[in-house]
């Protein structure tokens, strides 16, 4: 059997540090802000495999947020193609302000 080892990262959600007991009325708030708080966290996982061969391809099939594996003791080299990078331009007069920005999205 190969031990193939490897790191997730994942996203999840948070308490909203606004969302308290008011400690003079013992009541939550009403309403409080609607951003969305998360912190990422990152698992160690891991699972057997017969070969060697479906070791390696499990890892190149695996989504990005997966990383750093390692079979047997010994780190495979990573041979998923590169993070596409999507760019948006936009123009922010279009906003009542000026100039102009990019924003990139990374998976």
């Amino acid at each position: 059997m190969k031990q193939l080892t490897w790191k997730i990262d994942k996203t999840i959600p948070t308490a909203c540090p606004d969302y308290v007991l008011d400690p003079y009325t013992g009541e939550y708030p009403s309403t409080h802000c609607s951003v969305y708080h998360s912190k990422t966290i990152t698992e160690n996982k891991s699972a057997e495999f017969s070969t060697e061969k479906e070791a390696k391809d499990f890892a190149d099939k695996a989504p990005y947020s997966c990383y750093d594996f390692v079979l047997d003791g010994i780190t495979l080299e990573d041979k998923r193609p590169p993070k596409k990078v999507d760019n948006i331009t936009y123009d922010t007069s279009l906003m009542n302000m000026t100039g102009n920005g990019t924003i990139t999205l990374t998976p």
